[in-house]
């Protein structure tokens, strides 16, 4: 009876929380900030139950935050990603099931109603040590900034909204670097 409280107690909070109002943005402002923040935990368990399965718990955080700029025919759109998570199940112990930082950035100057001239970068790369498993080994396959990718280069974006937006960059580059000497030898091999 105390578990079906519980659950009751947190589903009622939870639709509370998704129960507020966005307020109308600022047109003043220069830079808007806003992004969310999640904090995710999961539980599966089993006994007695005939179609089987692993009990597991699992846990997430993730920060997702824009920060964009704008003034006169100048736009900076920022977007942060950031997202790490582990997993434990029974049998084969604890496991990442997200590592991630990603950074975008596009600087627009507006052209017509729609368009813009862009410069367009992006970087990524993952926090913690990612393994591939095997029967009785794990073999590292990546690690922080090994890979990091960064891409670059201008472009040109049609852009009717806040929501909607299409960014073009025939002319992007993408570097890989590879700080763990070992990983880039192997990350050579598969490229």
């Amino acid at each position: 009876m105390k578990k079906i409280a519980l659950l009751l107690s947190l589903s009622c909070a939870s639709i509370a929380g998704y129960a507020q109002d966005t307020p109308a943005p600022d047109t003043t402002k220069t830079w808007t900030i806003h992004g969310e923040n999640t904090f995710l935990i999961n539980q599966s368990s089993f006994s007695n139950w005939a179609a089987g399965g692993v009990n597991s718990i699992a846990g997430n955080l993730v920060f997702n935050y824009d920060f964009n700029y704008k003034k006169n025919k100048w736009t900076w759109d920022n977007k942060a990603i950031v997202g790490f998570g582990l997993s434990k199940q029974d049998n084969i112990g604890v496991r990442k099931n997200d590592d991630r930082l990603i950074l975008n950035s596009l600087l627009g100057y507006k052209a017509s109603k729609y368009w813009m001239y862009t410069f367009y970068a992006n970087f990524q790369t993952q926090f913690a040590k990612g393994y591939r498993y095997q029967v009785n080994n794990k073999e590292l396959i990546s690690d922080l900034f090994a890979p990091a990718y960064l891409t670059l280069g201008p472009g040109i974006a049609y852009k009717r909204d806040d929501n909607f937006r299409v960014n073009i960059s025939p002319f992007a580059s993408r570097f890989v670097f590879v700080k763990n000497r070992d990983l880039a030898s192997s990350f050579e091999m598969t490229q």
